[in-house]
């Protein structure tokens, strides 16, 4: 998956992409946190999705209410 931003095409790996998926407004922060984690089997680290959710943030590619 690729996602196309003003600075260009950035590939995504597929917690990249899953979260991102998730990005759409009906839950907050730490909702989308519980469900990436749930949804992973809890193979994921809740520490990485915050931290993926600050860069993603800060690149512009998702805005926080």
């Amino acid at each position: 998956m690729v996602l196309v931003s003003p600075d260009g095409n950035v590939p995504l790996n597929s917690m990249a992409a899953a979260i991102l998926a998730l990005c759409d407004g009906s839950r907050d922060r730490a909702q989308l946190v519980a469900e990436v984690l749930h949804k992973s089997g809890n193979r994921a680290r809740s520490v990485d999705i915050v931290e993926f959710l600050d860069a993603a943030a800060a690149r512009g590619w998702i805005q926080e209410a």
